[in-house]
């Protein structure tokens, strides 16, 4: 959401297409009409109502404690198997709902290929636009092949 008082004025980031002034050409000086660019992503806004309906009901601990529960089962069971190597820290409330790995006999974008494909498992390999995090685990030349 963004609030604009009276005493700002913004340039729009994109001109035409309003739903509300559809016979003009130029975009509309009033406001919200004149920040409106094309169609509302309504879908969008809609996924985020549900959400939030979502939280509001279920209760932030409860959906913490299901991730917690998830998490702790999905790091032990990769800890038990040979050639993985976990990245995540051992005091579970440091913990949030991402497990980073590497796999010792399989190159990164394969795994994460076969773990999408074979197991509908969706990662994400690379980088993830944290070169200093993996350059503090040490990871930094697995990383750039795509670690998972």
């Amino acid at each position: 959401m963004l609030y604009v008082g009276d005493r700002v004025d913004l340039d729009p980031l994109r001109d035409g297409g309003t739903g509300s002034h559809s016979e003009q050409e130029e975009q509309p000086s009033s406001l919200p009409y004149r920040y409106e660019s094309g169609t509302l992503n309504t879908c969008g806004i809609a996924g985020l109502g549900a959400g939030l309906k979502y939280i509001l009901q279920e209760g932030m601990e409860r959906i913490r404690a299901h991730e917690q529960s998830l998490l702790e089962q999905l790091s032990a069971g990769l800890s038990r198997i040979d050639g993985v190597t976990l990245y995540v820290p051992d005091d579970l409330v440091k913990r949030v709902s991402v497990v980073s790995f590497n796999l010792e006999r399989q190159e990164p974008g394969e795994a994460g290929i076969i773990l999408d494909q074979a197991f509908d498992i969706k990662v994400r390999t690379g980088l993830h636009c944290a070169p200093a995090a993996h350059k503090i685990l040490g990871i930094e030349r697995i990383a750039r092949q795509g670690n998972v």
